[in-house]
């Protein structure tokens, strides 16, 4: 008999690492909510619930970094026996040396002018070197997760939920899996991408600004006030095959509901439209779902490289196992 069972804790934990775990996706995720804490922030300054750019993000967080050093700064020298050989060389010497710098710009002034003076260039440099560095870091991260290559690599999930790079995932991990996503996801010679749905006699095609665009776009979460309370990276992140197949999968099922094409009975994805400018979103499906699209075949997908199948129900991973019979 075929049944439905909670995974086992250790496998459960090998599997998320699998797709998703690393020390470095835990260090993005907490970057992304600091990121997105200080893009709240300047939303409610500017009257704006348009997301800050990279680089206005990165020069915010550098002079917060640079209040918290010289905070550090002032209380070592206050209480200097608190003070180390770390604090001492990267606190302590690097401010004194500034700061002396400062005085020597303006000799004769009062020591808070040059204090003043000190802590004024260092705050316009912090501003500079993070606005240059966050921008390069999205840059960076843009093209990561543009990149089109037949492969499913570490992915990070947006609103849509993990269903689908979780199922991309387990079809990468068989050898027709891997051919079918090649075939499937493809990167044309002008540069375009298409993602074929040969199972519903359908393709999509974009360009790779499109791509851009949708690596970048973040959905608004507001109260009842109309103020921006937290920013939602729509899509997924972190592999540019997984991120064209979620958009295209958005435009086949706006086409369901915009009336251009007929439901498939044997595709269940659950989606929502979610504001006025008819962007929608689809957290709920199965690996099947997307085996269907790809081949038009019913029988179950490809299994993971454990012999499972993966699957999401309220939250809590289950697995399909087909060894228990």
């Amino acid at each position: 008999m075929i049944s439905f069972c909670s995974s086992d804790f250790n496998k459960d934990i090998a599997d998320r690492q699998s797709l998703f775990g690393s020390i470095y996706n835990v260090y993005d995720d907490l970057n992304e909510k600091k990121n997105n804490v200080i893009a709240v922030t300047v939303s409610g300054k500017k009257d704006s619930q348009k997301r800050a750019s990279a680089a206005t993000i990165g020069a915010v967080s550098a002079l917060i970094d640079l209040a918290l050093l010289f905070g550090g700064y002032s209380l070592l020298k206050i209480k200097p026996n608190w003070s180390n050989k770390l604090f001492d060389r990267f606190i302590v010497k690097p401010f004194d040396k500034w700061l002396t710098a400062a005085r020597n710009l303006a000799p004769g002034r009062s020591k808070a002018y040059q204090t003043f003076l000190g802590l004024y260039s260092k705050a316009i440099w912090a501003a500079l070197v993070g606005a240059v560095s966050g921008y390069g870091w999205g840059v960076y991260r843009t093209i990561k997760s543009t990149f089109i290559n037949g492969k499913i690599s570490s992915t990070r999930p947006g609103a849509h939920g993990d269903w689908v790079a979780e199922g991309l995932k387990s079809l990468s991990k068989t050898k027709d899996g891997k051919v079918l996503l090649k075939n499937s996801i493809v990167k044309n010679p002008d540069k375009t991408v298409t993602v074929k749905f040969d199972g519903v006699g359908k393709s999509y095609t974009f360009t790779k600004d499109e791509l851009k665009q949708a690596s970048k776009q973040y959905l608004n979460h507001i109260n009842e006030k109309g103020d921006v309370v937290d920013y939602e990276r729509k899509f997924s992140k972190g592999d540019g095959d997984v991120l064209a197949f979620e958009v295209a999968l958005e435009k086949y099922l706006k086409d369901i509901r915009d009336g251009k094409i007929e439901i498939d009975p044997n595709v269940d994805i659950k989606y929502s439209t979610i504001n006025e400018d008819g962007d929608l979103i689809f957290p709920h499906g199965t690996e099947n779902d997307l085996y269907y699209l790809l081949t038009g075949k019913k029988e179950a997908a490809p299994l993971n490289k454990y012999g499972y199948h993966l699957y999401h129900y309220d939250n809590q991973l289950f697995v399909y196992d087909v060894k228990r019979q």
